[in-house]
């Protein structure tokens, strides 16, 4: 009995181990070129909501089946479509910008046009959390975006305030879900927007506002893996069950 309990607990420590703590991702960032302001965030910084590294720039107006890569820099099947953009202003200057997040969160691509969208085909995870970034110096400005047929609104914060693309490394940067399910419930400062558990290939991410035009920082694709004490705690289940099962046997 001994030498069995012994292999179920290696067996369960090696599959605890074997999910990550931090999942799978792809992560793009609309980086203002331009010299002197802090618009691309580069390879190494870790920023977002699920925090990863080698968040991809991108500095175009518009874009066609744009191949897509990953938290390691490997290349993914999943590319990217939009249109609509009309430049990329940055909120601080580059000596003004204070750590992963707010380099994330500094610049933005200026979406017009009656219903701007961004398309993403060959997504390479079976079930995924799409995360979508937004910034704005002007509070209050109303945005509504919608992936999958769900619609959530949200209202700006200032994102010169403390707490955002404040230039202090000491302040963190304050992320608030926008959960408002309809513009008079918008949730008050939303500079993100959540949706879980998508399982098709592809999707779009449409985005609309009573204003002038969209402001939207950047977006995550997260793999939705099992979390590992959930991982662990379901392995721990079956070794007792199995243990139990071969006692009775005896």
């Amino acid at each position: 009995m001994k030498t069995l309990l012994r292999l179920l607990f290696a067996a369960a420590f090696a599959g605890a181990a074997a999910v990550s703590t931090h999942a799978a991702s792809i992560g793009v960032n609309f980086g203002s070129p331009a010299l002197g302001f802090a618009g691309e965030i580069g390879p190494m910084a870790s920023a977002g909501v699920v925090p990863q590294t080698n968040w991809m720039d991108v500095t175009n107006s518009a874009m066609t089946n744009l191949t897509l890569t990953d938290s390691t820099g490997a290349a993914t099947t999943a590319q990217l479509t939009y249109a609509d953009g009309m430049g990329f202003p940055t909120l601080q200057i580059a000596s003004l910008v204070a750590g992963g997040d707010e380099l994330l969160n500094n610049s933005y691509l200026w979406l017009g046009g009656a219903a701007p969208q961004l398309t993403i085909n060959g997504v390479p995870y079976a079930t995924y959390n799409v995360i979508l970034y937004i910034s704005s110096v002007l509070p209050g400005r109303t945005h509504e975006v919608t992936v999958d047929g769900t619609t959530y609104y949200g209202l700006t914060p200032n994102s010169l305030d403390a707490g955002y693309v404040d230039g202090n490394s000491g302040t963190p940067y304050t992320y608030t879900q926008a959960v408002g399910t309809n513009s008079g419930s918008a949730t008050t400062n939303a500079n993100y927007y959540l949706f879980t558990d998508l399982t098709a290939g592809s999707f779009t991410i449409s985005l609309a506002t009573p204003n002038d035009v969209l402001q939207v920082s950047a977006f995550q694709i997260v793999d939705a893996v099992p979390e590992p004490t959930t991982a662990t705690l379901l392995m721990g289940g079956m070794c007792a069950l199995a243990a139990w099962r071969w006692r009775r046997r005896k």
